[in-house]
């Protein structure tokens, strides 16, 4: 499936839910930075040749820290609150932002963990301020593979 084989329906449900989903994961990994001065890519991709490797539509939203980005503490909240905003990249360092090679924090067990609740309460906050209560979500329809 790609996304070009969407129905116009399902298309506009995930621009429906796409900002929302998008806020929710940097607002969970940059609890400090307000999501209009956050950076991040959202992907999508479209067949094997253009690294589709799971044959559904999906997307990835890619946080881009600052440079300078040291994470908050969410046991104690510390953590630095101002960060200059990122430049427009260059020449060949344009490429190298663009595509993935960038600064990465990895995440070892625990702190996936946390952070997959910390989300999980993210986008039910994101969702009773965009829709309502969580109650509205939309019963998920089954798909076939």
């Amino acid at each position: 499936m790609k996304v070009g084989n969407l129905k116009p329906s399902e298309a506009a449900e995930i621009g429906r839910i796409l900002p929302l989903v998008a806020r929710t994961v940097l607002n969970s990994v940059f609890p400090d930075i307000p999501h209009g001065e956050a950076d991040y890519n959202v992907v999508q991709n479209n067949g094997p040749g253009a690294a589709q490797v799971i044959p559904h539509v999906h997307f990835h939203i890619i946080p881009r820290p600052p440079l300078d980005y040291k994470p908050v503490n969410r046991a104690t909240g510390n953590g630095r609150s101002a960060y200059a905003p990122s430049k427009i990249p260059t020449g060949l360092r344009a490429s190298y932002v663009q595509f993935g090679r960038g600064q990465r924090h990895e995440l070892d067990d625990d702190d996936a963990a946390e952070l997959v609740m910390t989300m999980r309460q993210n986008l039910k906050d994101e969702w009773a301020k965009e829709f309502g209560a969580v109650e509205n979500v939309p019963a998920r329809k089954e798909q076939k593979l």
